[in-house]
């Protein structure tokens, strides 16, 4: 998908990505996701600590593919720069530029 996006968009273009089950880094959980629902934000802080300090895999849907915010990375490296990137909710939303 993402190479379909840079073959179809010009230099210059938008790509913007919206992603579910990814797991916030720390300091998104002080930043961006304090706008979010405080019970969601409580569930999510839960998560993180439980992921971290018993080494569990982050929760995702069953009907998803399980990817990491290091492998998006690596697939957009050479064809898109990140121009934002922050969280509404629980989705983390990736506004993506065509490199030229």
């Amino acid at each position: 998908m993402i190479a379909e996006a840079a073959r179809v968009l010009p230099p210059g273009g938008l790509l913007l990505l919206v992603l579910e089950d990814m797991p916030p880094r720390w300091q998104d959980l002080g930043a961006d996701l304090l706008r979010s629902r405080p019970l969601r934000q409580a569930s999510l802080v839960c998560h993180k600590v439980r992921a971290t300090l018993l080494s569990r895999p982050w929760p995702f849907q069953p009907d998803h593919v399980r990817l990491s915010e290091g492998q998006l990375r690596a697939w957009t490296s050479r064809l898109f720069q990140i121009t934002q990137r922050h969280w509404a909710n629980t989705y983390l939303m990736l506004i993506l530029q065509r490199e030229p």
